[in-house]
């Protein structure tokens, strides 16, 4: 199961639709991936 913030990381794909769907069902923004970063680094 991929984490939240594995699934942000779709945006450095351009997947804008999937991202703004996760951020409107109130996924953070910086949660952060199985490697403890958060999308932004």
């Amino acid at each position: 199961m991929e984490s939240a913030a594995d699934r942000l990381a779709r945006a450095a794909q351009g997947r804008v639709h999937d991202v703004r769907a996760l951020l409107e069902a109130g996924v953070s923004p910086n949660a952060p991936n199985s490697f403890g970063r958060t999308p932004i680094q």
